[in-house]
């Protein structure tokens, strides 16, 4: 005769619990990956417009669009309009890739007026949007096989 050992044994909810965090971290890695919140988009910027500081004529371009750039790379030159000024170089505040240029070779800028945009070198809503994915498939199949123990 066969012994039914099912009614004596208990599940755990140890799978009910790692897909509970699981989901709770995925959902976390969502907001951050696709809606971020204002403190993490000042650390985290999508996207950088860099500005002339004074008025001038652009002598020398070194950065058109789709130039991958270091921090502090050189990507243009100005030349000031005041007499007996120095020629002053736009240098990129981190790296990453111009998306944008807003002047042309030998145009008069103003102060304040949009040189090149700048999408950062940076990995953090990638990596979320790719950790959101894995930990919440983790949390159905830690889902799944709580059922399944159960």
């Amino acid at each position: 005769m066969a012994r039914n050992y099912r009614d004596k044994l208990k599940g755990t909810n140890d799978f009910l619990v790692a897909a509970a965090f699981l989901a709770v971290l995925g959902l976390w890695c969502v907001k951050d990956g696709w809606f971020p919140s204002e403190s993490v988009l000042a650390k985290h910027p999508l996207a950088t417009n860099l500005t002339f500081a004074v008025e001038g004529r652009v002598t020398e371009i070194y950065a058109q669009v789709g130039s991958k750039v270091g921090e502090g790379s050189r990507l243009a030159r100005l030349r000031p309009i005041q007499e007996g000024a120095e020629d002053i170089e736009i240098q990129a505040p981190r790296a990453g890739a111009i998306t944008e240029m807003f002047f042309h070779d030998a145009a008069l800028v103003a102060p304040g007026d949009l040189s090149y945009r700048l999408d950062p070198q940076d990995s953090f809503y990638q990596f979320n949007r790719v950790t959101a994915g894995i930990t919440l498939l983790g949390a159905v199949v830690c889902l799944f096989l709580h059922r399944a123990v159960n």
